[in-house]
């Protein structure tokens, strides 16, 4: 994704911001703050990995490149935390 975390903010703050055809997306008050990420604020930051995300159903392309950025984050002092989202459905959860 990045060669670094300031990289992976930077481009981030150009994905940020409120998407009209997104009703997951938010206005932020400050969506520049991104790009002010120091890996120094990095260190020790808590980042959730839900399990129901990360099941066979990645793409291998896409898996590989969330885990390198994991790996970047994990380097640089973050915190990985498996987690679990009891309600999100998985691909193998009915959605009726």
């Amino acid at each position: 994704m990045a060669g670094s975390a300031e990289d992976l903010a930077a481009g981030f703050s150009v994905m940020a911001g409120p998407d009209p055809r997104d009703a997951t997306s938010i206005a932020l008050p400050d969506a520049g703050r991104l790009a002010a990420l120091r890996p120094a604020r990095i260190k020790g930051l808590r980042v959730g990995l839900p399990r129901e995300y990360f099941g066979d159903g990645i793409d291998p392309g896409v898996r590989a490149v969330l885990e390198a950025a994991l790996a970047a984050l994990a380097g640089q002092g973050a915190e990985l935390v498996e987690l679990s989202l009891p309600h999100t459905p998985t691909p193998s959860t009915p959605t009726t």
